[in-house]
């Protein structure tokens, strides 16, 4: 009975440092391809963000985001912020009439 638990506690020993070992494998790779100053894929952050209160009653902000988007993606927004959105162009009637021919060839 005694050997079973040694044997039980063993094994239960080598996997947690398995374990110990993967997460920090993990980290490791992960720390070597995102440097600082790098974006990960599909992700954006604002970079700058101005407001100027120079008119009574009215605040114009303006912000300039970074995106490192994945392929098929471009930068736009979501609920007012930065994202990476799907880069498919959608036609309807808000299209303006004038730019309709060209945007057709895209």
């Amino acid at each position: 009975m005694l050997k079973a638990v040694r044997m039980l506690m063993l094994r239960v020993a080598w996997a947690l440092a398995g374990a110990a070992i993967c997460c920090f494998l993990i980290i490791l790779i992960h720390s070597r391809f995102l440097r600082e100053g790098q974006l990960a894929a599909g992700t954006c952050e604002i970079v700058t963000l101005d407001r100027d209160s120079s008119q009574p009653r009215r605040t114009i902000a303006r912000q300039t985001a970074r995106c490192a988007c994945k392929k098929g993606q471009i930068a736009g927004t979501t609920r007012a912020r930065p994202a990476c959105v799907d880069g498919k162009i959608k036609f309807g009637e808000t299209v303006n009439q004038k730019y309709q021919p060209f945007l057709s060839y895209l």
